[in-house]
């Protein structure tokens, strides 16, 4: 197998554009990647590594195991990754097809696989891809969420067009502005009333939306929150 189906497996179900724009190179450049009619750079070969995790000897030369991460369990010598590094990110922007498309990475956060497992029902690794964690910067859902908190979201496309009732999304206002809020839909002869609930009821009121029924959910829910990160101790 090639340097450029080993890309192409990583690329996965993510459409050429959403895939080049992690990485800030032209469609073109990729392809000529994919058939050898060019080769990456050392900047290209790093930023996919960083990515996805993956060893630079099994990107470049398909030797040892894929991850970096992955580690030989007895009785069958098969390899598996236990440790998972998900992108903190705070920025991005919504792709043609409503996948969650990240455009700048500011860490990388550990998260063992095996609880991502038992937390998510059916996690397997393309649902790994719809996973982000972000930082809440606003007092909106206070007590429940606090800015500074890491909040670990899924931004898988069906689940945002099919809100839960009364989960906590990362939500897209009117204004623009990017904001955690419960939410509360229902289906009216022309379209949806979306309803966005503060936790914080003294700062923030509770906001009403009427989409017209052509419109997207995704592209106003940007993501369900998981489970958040706080710290405690501050020294």
């Amino acid at each position: 197998m090639s340097l450029g189906n080993r890309l192409e497996e990583l690329r996965g179900s993510l459409s050429i554009g959403e895939f080049v724009q992690f990485f800030g190179i032209h469609k073109n450049t990729y392809s000529n990647y994919v058939k050898r009619q060019s080769f990456p750079d050392s900047r290209f070969i790093l930023a996919v590594c960083r990515k996805f995790g993956v060893s630079p000897n099994w990107l470049l030369l398909g030797a040892g195991p894929k991850y970096l991460d992955d580690q030989p369990f007895n009785g069958n010598a098969r390899e598996k990754e236990d440790i998972l590094h998900l992108p903190l990110i705070e920025t991005w922007v919504i792709g043609r097809e409503g996948t969650i498309l990240h455009d700048g990475v500011l860490d990388y956060m550990p998260v063992r696989r095996n609880w991502l497992e038992k937390t998510l029902p059916g996690f397997t690794d393309e649902r790994l891809r719809m996973l982000l964690i972000t930082r809440a910067r606003k007092d909106h859902m206070v007590p429940t969420v606090q800015p500074g908190d890491l909040v670990l979201l899924d931004t898988q496309r069906e689940g945002r067009d099919r809100p839960l009732e009364g989960e906590i999304y990362l939500v897209r206002l009117p204004d623009g502005e990017r904001a955690f809020r419960r939410v509360t839909l229902a289906e009216v002869s022309d379209g949806w009333h979306v309803m966005l609930f503060p936790d914080n009821t003294t700062s923030h009121k509770l906001l009403h939306l009427h989409l017209s029924r052509g419109a997207e959910l995704h592209r106003f829910l940007l993501g369900r929150m998981l489970w958040l990160f706080r710290q405690f101790c501050t020294g």
